[in-house]
């Protein structure tokens, strides 16, 4: 997965929600999950992953243990995430009904 997301040039230095982590293990085996989110100090990615102790996993990685990131659709989004104001306008209305 990680060499074909390479040649892709889908690799990313810096990860965000909704992108997929790699990490590589000996003997050719690895690990994969999908970003949550990272820590404000970005030393620690916030994952969510199967097949961990065979059961879904929401969990906290340190940074150091992933070797890399795949940004699967390529979007250029930040960690930055906004909504329009049209968009909050709308969830506030829902509210208050």
């Amino acid at each position: 997965m990680w060499k074909a997301a390479r040649r892709a040039e889908m690799e990313t230095l810096k990860p965000k929600p909704g992108d997929v982590f790699i990490q590589i293990k000996s003997g050719g085996t690895g690990h994969t999950g999908f970003v949550v989110g990272v820590s404000v100090d970005n030393e620690s990615v916030y994952t969510g992953e199967g097949n961990c102790g065979n059961r879904l996993k929401i969990g906290k990685r340190k940074r150091e243990t992933i070797n890399h990131f795949i940004d699967c659709i390529k979007d250029g989004q930040t960690m930055n995430f906004s909504r329009s104001e049209f968009d909050v306008q709308a969830v506030d209305s829902l509210r208050t009904r």
